[in-house]
């Protein structure tokens, strides 16, 4: 959005206000007598323990809130008095009580349309109401807040975008209290597209409610309304329907949408849209006991809101619903027994939001478009979703943006879904697309039928692939026909230490093993081991349990750019859990395992198909045992013997950081592995060219000559990899 000088001005005035009004509000907190404030009244904060970190995020939350509601009060006063909605007579005083703009007219209160005053009851219903009177209710205020606050209500209105009050709140309440309570909003460029790939789709005419069941500020509700000018403009404010379970954010986006209402006056006889926002938990289902609703001012109202949530359907949904992990809510065994078909192990809330959005919330034919977790493209636990897009509705596109700037700060990659509520026949087309920027209006998109891209030969975890390309199909097709890695060779985590186990920095006695972790690891060798623990203390064991004699084992670092294998001969250097470590009786055959999986062809198919758990800003995957078992593999005498031969010369070339012999190693390497699948010269080429091609030439496997950070590393006293109902 550009802005004109003179709007500049005005916003930057009101970001200083509200900023000073901010630090008037922190230091007056402690003064205030009431201090007992009972947090659990408030939505946001329903994951709130009794800790003193947690007293103290929330006290932050509450000041900003507080200051949030008195300017946005603030300004919709001045609002109602430049559109006509008050009497002209009224002057408005410093502070506006929770009560002023709905009492019934006197000399000292603003007469208001009875429409406008059901609609902004909810500003005046939040449990903030004694500390903002404490706040502002007095005579006398010093120099720079009263010039605050006097500059605060001389802002020229029409020069000031409703949205900018959710811009200043985030500003003001830092990024890491923003991620304590999930409450990061969405960008324009995001929103814009979603509503351009579904509700301004092929022109079409709007004939149902549009949704976002995870509202915040209302951002795409505001913005779907500003692109239905025109053709649909007479589209209904009330057609645009939210539920937040924060009921702060729930008030702000009313208010947004009471200002877009009453500045663009589409109402000219003053008529106002009833507002379909709600304060209500998205996740609950038919509700068996009432939720305690500070919006509700009669039972009309209470009852209304659940038939907008279970019984109603929409033609648009559309939104970027919260990724909360399973083990941090404390509703989380609720969750599990109300939504059993997709709350699994290592699930989280956004799960919920699409299954409901695709299995009862959409009408036929309709459009969803969503932000979600990257992690839902391969993840076990969003299985349940996938069998949904493979089969039941028609999935239309993928854009994945790992690889473009940071687009905000939540810790996840963000990955957009554009569906149809149709069933999808073998010809629908898929599009999918990677890009190296965003926003960008000439989105790079591959195509695949859905026979294509779902295929149970190629893809039978109907995995989303969004480094898939179309050249890519007739190898990983080719690749399919072959026995699995795990039918030779099984992989586990590396030693859990837990608590009990601290690292030595020498050996104790007999007892005491030497360490690896993941991060001395590169491909053919091992820096130096980390330290000394003691057996007896560790919480598991894995390969050093006693049950047989070990003749080396093979080992990965569990969190890489690119796999990254080593074989290692003495079985008394242990490897920690931060890694995965596979062992077999015969030592040649673990050699030649260890050259296949450095091998560019693994490389190719572990991006291309196997990739999953990718950190966001680093674009590191997990390797997970699963996923090194899953790797094709066709051993037959010959090719063990060319390949533990290459595994020496590997692991010397790459101990001394011979780049030139390691290279020429690794392409005897892929020669070897190419015949053992019959791939020819081209298709090999083809490999090559791929690897070197974006985004796949950012990932590369660990090698002798990367620098690594050194640190010591960290116990852990529970099992990270295992999943444990709250």
């Amino acid at each position: 959005m550009n802005l004109t000088l003179d709007k500049q001005i005005e916003l930057g005035k009101l970001f200083d206000n509200f900023r000073e009004l901010k630090k008037f509000a922190s230091h007056e907190f402690d003064k205030w007598e009431e201090k007992d404030i009972d947090f659990k009244t408030f939505s946001s904060h329903l994951n709130i323990e009794k800790s003193k970190k947690d007293k103290e995020i929330a006290v932050e939350l509450v000041i900003t809130d507080t200051i949030t509601l008195y300017v946005t009060r603030v300004l919709l006063v001045k609002l109602l008095l430049k559109y006509g909605y008050i009497n002209n007579n009224y002057k408005p005083k410093y502070f506006l009580s929770p009560n002023d703009l709905i009492k019934k007219q006197n000399s000292n209160t603003p007469s208001l349309y009875k429409n406008i005053r059901e609609q902004i009851i909810d500003i005046n219903q939040l449990p903030y109401s004694a500390f903002e009177r404490y706040l502002f209710d007095r005579d006398k205020f010093t120099c720079e807040v009263e010039r605050a606050i006097q500059e605060l209500h001389d802002l020229s209105v029409e020069k000031i975008d409703q949205k900018v009050l959710g811009d200043i709140y985030q500003k003001l309440l830092n990024i890491s209290k923003r991620k304590y309570f999930g409450e990061f909003y969405t960008p324009n460029s995001i929103v814009e597209y979603i509503i351009k790939e579904t509700i301004l789709k092929n022109d079409n005419k709007i004939n149902g409610k549009v949704l976002d069941p995870s509202c915040g500020f209302g951002t795409f509700l505001i913005e779907a309304k500003r692109a239905l000018k025109g053709e649909n403009s007479s589209f209904p404010y009330s057609d645009l329907v939210g539920f937040d379970v924060n009921d702060f954010a729930v008030t702000l986006t009313k208010f947004q949408l009471l200002w877009d209402m009453i500045k663009n006056q589409e109402k000219q006889n003053k008529n106002i849209d009833e507002l379909n926002i709600f304060y209500l938990d998205s996740l609950e289902k038919e509700t068996s006991e009432k939720e305690f609703d500070l919006f509700s001012y009669d039972e009309f109202q209470s009852d209304i809101k659940y038939q907008f949530r279970d019984k109603t359907k929409y033609q648009y949904i559309i939104g970027n619903p919260p990724y909360i992990r399973a083990e941090r809510l404390k509703n989380g065994k609720n969750l599990k027994r109300e939504w059993e078909d997709v709350w699994g192990a290592n699930a989280d809330t956004a799960l919920i939001f699409l299954y409901r959005s695709l299995t009862e919330w959409i009408m036929k034919d309709g459009m969803v478009g969503l932000v979600v977790s990257g992690g839902y493209a391969n993840s076990g636990a969003a299985k349940p979703i996938r069998e949904l897009l493979s089969k039941k509705v028609t999935l239309k596109k993928v854009i994945w943006l790992e690889f473009v700037n940071k687009v905000w700060d939540a810790s996840a990659i963000p990955m957009i879904l554009i569906i149809e509520n149709k069933i999808p026949k073998d010809n629908d087309i898929i599009k999918i697309a990677c890009p190296q920027k965003w926003p960008e209006k000439n989105i790079e998109f591959q195509s695949f039928t859905y026979k294509e891209f779902f295929n149970e030969e190629t893809n039978p975890e109907k995995h989303l692939l969004p480094l898939l390309v179309k050249g890519d199909l007739d190898i990983l097709l080719k690749l399919s026909e072959f026995k699995k890695l795990g039918s030779l060779i099984k992989f586990k985590y590396g030693i859990q230490r837990g608590k009990g186990a601290k690292l030595l920095a020498q050996q104790k006695d007999e007892r005491t093993i030497n360490v690896i972790d993941g991060k001395s690891m590169y491909v053919g060798g091992t820096r130096e081991t980390v330290g000394w623990i003691e057996l007896d203390n560790v919480q598991k064991r894995s390969l050093w349990n006693e049950k047989f004699p070990l003749h080396g084992y093979i080992a990965l670092p569990g969190i890489t750019l690119a796999p990254t294998a080593v074989f290692i001969d003495n079985p008394n250097v242990a490897a920690l859990d931060t890694s995965i470590v596979g062992t077999i009786p015969d030592s040649r055959k673990m050699r030649a395992v260890a050259s296949y999986l450095n091998s560019n062809i693994v490389r190719f198919i572990t991006l291309v198909q196997l990739r999953s758990g990718v950190m966001e800003g680093s674009h590191r995957l997990h390797v997970y045992p699963r996923t090194v078992e899953s790797l094709p593999i066709n051993f037959d005498e010959r090719s063990i013997e060319a390949l533990e031969k290459l595994y020496s010369d590997l692991s010397a070339s790459s101990a001394k950081q011979d780049k030139e012999s390691f290279g020429k190693t690794i392409s005897k390497i892929d020669q070897v592995v190419a015949r053992m699948f019959g791939i020819n010269s081209r298709q090999l080429g083809y490999i090559t060219d791929r690897l070197a091609q974006y985004p796949l030439n950012k990932l590369l496997p660990r090698y002798s000559w990367n620098r690594v950070k050194s640190g010591t590393p960290k116990g852990y006293e529970k099992d990270r990899y295992s999943f444990k109902e709250n």
